[in-house]
């Protein structure tokens, strides 16, 4: 039986063989000979007897989601005291062309506003600038506010300020250096008497002039960045008053890793009050802090360190304040935050007269020292264009000024000083809307309760306050600006 199939084998190979030798020998016969510049024709034929079968792909029409970086929760800051609404410079690029010319944008970050209002009122004001090149810009502005009468005894009660600034940019890879000169004069009359009194004895004239300049750090990537300020300014009246400021201003931040960084603000200030005598008042102030923050996260804590040298007893020559903050986003555009924090407020003539330029002009200005603050809050997104903010906070400050009437004459305010702790109790809730470039709209409160010792009543303090600022864009060119500013419960 086995023979019969190895037979069978053998026979199958040979007529296998038969077949294929001569396909061999035919593939095997010498081609002629190809003369040199002649194309070769062959014939070639390609036989498909085959049948290519691929497995089943396995498909996943399931949609991928792809979580990017979700930039900082932060609540878009609104800054109330600040009343200059101009328009952002613009950097327009050219493109030249060999044949049409293309018509060069007009700048529309310039302007000019002007109006009329009661009480003899004039309001003008320009913005001049030139930010074409991405490297340099500068800009001009010009503001007057005059009131040619008030509302007690005509004339004597008019009020003028007048405002002329220039600044200058230059942006290199490393830093941005900027500088401004500023000069501003007001005009005033003490006019809170009944007695009827010459105008040249009751004018007041505040002058001031400044040079403030700034340079940043624009390496994004750099460990250590930091912003230098250098300002210097020079105040008088028309008393004979003059005090002469310099501060320099120093932010660092250090990044040992992408969620923890070393905070060290310094401040050195240096005042030169002069009037029947001179009085050098300096200030030096550190707040060293670690920082550490995540996407839902943010704790800050370090300690604030002040160094003054005020002639009054109710202050130290050298004060220590904690400093402790956490915010926690607790869900989408929702953030808590707390902390407790102090500080040594800076009390400077011309921040007194630019309060109440009715005060007199011999006055004994002292620091303020903010002993303790704890505050808590929460700030809320609502959608793109809504948010607000709500917080609370109990402050405890020592040897904290009032203004009362002078003795000498009622037209003119004094300073007086709590020596002892003033507690103050404050609520501020914070609204704004926001609608892109077309209208924007915002609003702050805040109450206060205060608890003095050493004074009968807050004199001069308020109570309430609210701000409300809006803008609407009719047109690329034309807008409407309103600012509405109140203070209540003043006694």
């Amino acid at each position: 039986m086995i023979l019969q199939k190895k037979t069978d084998n053998m026979k199958r190979l040979l007529l296998f063989a038969i077949l294929f030798f001569p396909v061999v020998l035919l593939a095997q016969q010498p081609k002629p000979p190809v003369k040199k510049g002649q194309i070769e024709s062959e014939e070639i034929v390609i036989e498909k007897n085959r049948a290519i079968t691929l497995p089943e792909a396995e498909r996943n029409f399931e949609k991928i989601n792809i979580t990017g970086k979700k930039p900082d929760a932060s609540a878009q800051p609104y800054q109330f005291t600040d009343r200059n609404l101009k328009l952002a410079d613009l950097n327009p690029r050219f493109r030249i062309l060999q044949m049409n010319q293309e018509t060069t944008p007009a700048p529309t970050g310039n302007y000019v506003k002007a109006a009329l209002g009661n009480y003899n009122s004039f309001y003008a004001e320009a913005f001049l600038g030139a930010s074409r090149n991405d490297r340099f810009s500068w800009n001009v502005r010009a503001k007057n506010l005059a009131f040619g009468r008030g509302p007690v005894n005509g004339a004597n009660s008019a009020t003028l300020e007048n405002l002329l600034a220039g600044q200058v940019r230059l942006v290199t890879e490393p830093i941005t250096a900027t500088a401004a000169l500023e000069y501003t004069r007001d005009r005033y009359f003490f006019y809170g008497t009944r007695d009827r009194r010459d105008r040249d004895d009751i004018r007041q004239v505040i002058s001031g002039l400044g040079l403030l300049t700034s340079f940043t750090n624009n390496i994004a990537d750099a460990k250590l960045d930091y912003k230098l300020n250098f300002n210097i300014r020079n105040t008088t009246d028309a008393y004979n008053v003059r005090e002469f400021e310099a501060a320099v201003n120093l932010d660092t931040k250090y990044r040992i890793t992408d969620e923890l960084r070393v905070l060290v603000p310094t401040d050195l200030y240096f005042t030169r009050l002069q009037d029947d005598g001179s009085l050098s008042r300096n200030v030096a102030r550190v707040k060293p802090q670690l920082q550490y923050r995540n996407e839902t996260l943010t704790v800050t804590a370090g300690l604030n360190l002040v160094s003054q040298n005020d002639t009054t007893p109710n202050l130290s020559k050298l004060n220590i304040y904690p400093m402790a903050e956490a915010q926690v986003t607790i869900a989408e555009a929702v953030t808590v935050f707390g902390g407790i924090t102090g500080d040594m407020q800076r009390n400077t003539f011309r921040q007194v007269v630019d309060e109440n330029p009715f005060v007199n002009s011999r006055l004994q200005v002292f620091n303020t020292s903010k002993s303790s603050e704890i505050y808590g809050g929460l700030k809320r997104q609502l959608g793109g264009a809504l948010a607000f903010d709500v917080r609370a906070s109990f402050a405890r400050y020592r040897n904290m000024f009032f203004y009362v009437n002078s003795p000498r004459d009622s037209s003119r305010f004094d300073l007086v000083y709590n020596g002892d702790f003033t507690n103050v109790f404050n609520i501020s809730t914070e609204i704004s809307y926001d609608a892109g470039k077309r209208f924007r709209l915002s609003g702050k409160a805040d109450f206060y309760r205060y608890n003095v010792r050493n004074v009968e009543q807050p004199w001069h303090r308020p109570t309430f306050t609210a701000t409300v600022v809006g803008r609407f864009a009719a047109t690329e060119r034309l807008f409407f600006n309103t600012e509405v500013y109140y203070l209540g419960g003043i006694q």
